[in-house]
């Protein structure tokens, strides 16, 4: 088979076998639970088994491993060990991999909190190939987390013209309207999403905050209930965080005690992964002092979700904390 590399055209011999475990995985990837990911990494960890020199199923597995990051499905040491092995390996095989640094660009904004490195990456990512949606996506989602909405913005819409019906490019034009205070553009970029893939959980859960914003509570606790639904049972802590959020906001008192008993009850500081999470619960629950105990813990773990304590919409309560912003100094954000 005959690929052109965007430096070089080259000739790759690809294993049928390995290349249909490959795009199955794809398929299944972005889902939102555990299982829906470790389905897909599966599917990529045979493609290589296989194949051990097919470098996308490297790349993906990097990119699956970052997405988990994402959405606060593992540890942190479950994620970044695998993915930066993965990527590294990606990169050994193929130097001029535009997908390997994308990757590589997202292990330095979620993992290591390395700011000018992802930025780095990202853009040689769409140096090496300025045809491939999802390094405009993540590089995207990091100039929506770093205040510059506007960049931000320019290349989620070129990531949705290069692919407009992939939940990837959709979640993200949803995400960075959502931080840009542009919420009737994100529940349109999530309702789109959500047709075209019905048993999305974090699309129904983002719909509801870009819902709230715009006051249409009832809608919004009518998507978090759908989400809840389809996890039947117990989702990651960070999604049932959200679930407290959204209650919270629109005022719904006895829900969100309720929610907040049942989290506390089932994460506790013996088994949680995401302080993160813990400590918007208790902030959300009126204990200031433990959230910024917590916030302190997330980030010493380097916690991925770390980086939404430089996006505004979700900290507007914390900023009034002295201590809250002297806490956040370690993340040296631009």
């Amino acid at each position: 088979i005959k690929r052109k590399d965007y430096k070089t055209e080259i000739n790759v011999v690809i294993n049928p076998e390995a290349k249909a475990h490959y795009m199955k995985g794809r398929a299944l990837s972005y889902g939102s639970t555990k299982e829906e990911a470790e389905k897909a990494l599966q599917h990529f960890r045979d493609a290589i088994e296989i194949d051990p020199k097919f470098t996308p199923a490297y790349v993906a597995i990097a990119n699956e491993k970052t997405i988990q990051a994402m959405f606060s499905t593992a540890t942190r040491e479950e994620i970044f060990n695998e993915a930066r092995l993965a990527v590294q390996t990606a990169m050994a095989l193929d130097p001029n991999s535009a997908e390997a640094y994308y990757v590589d660009g997202a292990i330095k904004f979620y993992g290591d909190f390395d700011w000018e490195g992802a930025e780095k990456a990202y853009k040689k990512s769409i140096e090496l190939n300025p045809n491939n949606a999802n390094a405009f996506i993540r590089y995207s989602a990091f100039l929506g987390t770093m205040g510059r909405h506007e960049e931000s913005l320019d290349l989620a819409n070129k990531a949705i013209a290069l692919d407009p019906i992939s939940i990837s490019s959709l979640h993200n034009l949803g995400w960075v309207n959502l931080i840009a205070g542009n919420f009737k553009e994100s529940e349109a970029a999530f309702s789109e999403a959500l047709d075209l893939h019905p048993n999305w959980i974090w699309g129904y859960t983002k719909r509801g905050f870009a819902r709230i914003y715009q006051g249409k509570c009832e809608l919004a606790i009518a998507d978090i209930e759908k989400a809840r639904e389809l996890l039947n049972g117990w989702g990651s802590e960070l999604i049932e965080q959200c679930f407290i959020q959204i209650n919270d906001y629109c005022g719904n008192q006895e829900k969100k005690e309720e929610l907040v008993t049942r989290y506390l009850n089932h994460f506790t500081p013996e088994n949680y992964t995401s302080a993160y999470s813990m400590a918007y619960v208790y902030f959300k629950n009126g204990e200031m002092d433990k959230a910024l105990d917590w916030i302190e813990k997330s980030i010493q773990e380097k916690e991925s979700n770390c980086i939404l304590l430089n996006i505004e919409l979700f900290t507007k309560g914390l900023l009034k904390s002295p201590r809250f912003k002297e806490i956040i100094k370690d993340m040296k954000f631009p």
